[in-house]
């Protein structure tokens, strides 16, 4: 996968008893390099995608919920904002888990992982070029541009003639 802009979106959805014609819609309507795998699916389910890095290599940014239930017909959906803090090839985790609720008790107190998966990514490096400029203009200008700027105009300026005087 090539991230090329500033911010992408990424989803992973699971759903119940999943069959060709919708792993082939996914492919047509979402995106053409979604992945379909099978796993275990329980009610209860959590997902979770990092960096392995601690946010150093990306901003990850949820828009759901990670606890979310799987039940019924159709898909449950989770979705990211990706942010790539640096370029070049870097990867993602995703990690699939059930949570189960003990008896008697409210709070889930288990996360079992069931499905863990790496995800190549390859950040566009003139990505990192423009997001090093936006972020630095001020000082870009103070150590490029003004000097420069300056530099033309002296080498430009019309050169006052000098006379000189005989004896």
């Amino acid at each position: 996968m090539l991230f090329r802009s500033r911010q992408e979106r990424a989803e992973a959805r699971i759903a119940r008893g999943t069959s060709k014609e919708i792993e082939q819609s996914l492919k047509v309507k979402v995106r053409p390099t979604a992945q379909v795998d099978e796993i275990q699916v329980a009610p209860f389910m959590i997902v979770q995608l990092n960096d392995g890095s601690g946010g150093s290599v990306f901003q990850i940014t949820p828009l759901t919920q990670d606890k979310q239930s799987v039940a019924g017909e159709g898909s449950t959906t989770w979705a990211w904002s990706v942010v790539p803090l640096k370029s070049g090839q870097q990867v993602l985790y995703l990690s699939v888990g059930t949570r189960f609720k003990l008896p008697n008790k409210e709070e889930e107190t288990r996360f079992t992982p069931l499905y863990e998966k790496e995800i190549s990514i390859e950040v566009d490096h003139v990505y990192e070029t423009k997001r090093f400029v936006f972020g630095n203009w001020q000082w870009l200008t103070a150590t490029l541009i003004i000097p420069l700027v300056g530099y033309l105009w002296h080498s430009w300026k019309p050169k006052s003639k000098s006379t000189e005087l005989l004896p």
